[in-house]
């Protein structure tokens, strides 16, 4: 795929997910509760790392941060998927 082609790809998919993300914030009691728990949690995971050691500190630190960068990606590529899937279906049943 062209690297230009999947730059504009990838930031439609991003905005878009940004778009869902907010709208679920927005909409969702559930999603607003989990959000506001992990504002608790995070706050409890910084109080734990203040006993660990620098090093223990890094690892823990990029371990999060490779995790939520991962889950990103997982997101765009369920949702180009996704988007696939129904231009799939829409060709199966004869509209495109």
């Amino acid at each position: 795929m062209n690297s230009n082609y999947q730059s504009v790809l990838n930031n439609v998919v991003n905005e878009r997910l940004e778009t869902i993300l907010n709208d679920l914030r927005s909409n969702n009691t559930k999603i607003r509760k989990k959000e506001k728990d992990l504002v608790k949690f995070s706050q409890e995971k910084k109080t734990a790392i203040l006993s660990l050691d620098s090093k223990q500190k890094d690892a823990v630190d990029k371990y999060m941060s490779e995790l939520n960068s991962l889950t990103f990606e997982y997101y765009g590529a369920i949702y180009i998927e996704g988007f696939r899937d129904y231009v799939k279906l829409l060709k199966c049943i004869g509209i495109m």
